[in-house]
């Protein structure tokens, strides 16, 4: 069985061992484990059968995961984030939030690590902006990880006019 779901970029195809077809034959993909294949509207395969779980394209990137490892790769297949993390979260804005063990930290669209592993929960705002928390207080950073609130809040709430 082949389940198929049409996302922005191309259609994911999840293999449950059996039935993955390729050069007009079927061959058995290691059977008990599922893997995700994800292809382009041209049908050119951007996202190779590694991968035990993916998740939809967002702004042109998808997470990823394989042995219990998630990172972030883009719609031509390139490896954004390596998959060395405990969790990872969808780009909002510039940034996107990786766990390791129990803290959080953030990367940028290039990849590169932006902050410290220092933050004890996170909450996307909006417009770029992430609520974060250190020690049971909260602050706020920005697109580019900047403090610009002091982490000395005892909540953050959002609002709007």
């Amino acid at each position: 069985m082949v389940l198929a779901c049409l996302f922005l970029t191309g259609r994911f195809y999840k293999t449950n061992g059996f039935n993955y077809k390729t050069n007009k034959k079927t061959e058995k993909i290691r059977k008990g484990f599922s893997r995700y294949v994800a292809i382009n509207k041209y049908v050119k395969e951007i996202i190779p059968t590694i991968y035990n779980d993916v998740s939809n394209f967002y702004e042109g990137f998808v997470t990823v995961r394989k042995n219990h490892k998630w990172g972030i790769i883009d719609s031509t297949g390139k490896i954004i984030v390596p998959k060395k993390y405990f969790r990872i979260w969808r780009f909002n804005g510039n940034l996107a939030a990786v766990l390791n063990k129990n803290k959080f930290a953030f990367v940028d669209k290039t990849g590169k690590k932006v902050t410290d592993f220092k933050y004890d929960n996170f909450q996307y705002i909006e417009e770029g902006f992430y609520a974060v928390r250190v020690n049971d207080k909260w602050g706020v950073i920005n697109k580019i990880a900047k403090e610009i609130t002091p982490i000395k809040y005892d909540d953050v709430y959002t609002f709007s006019n």
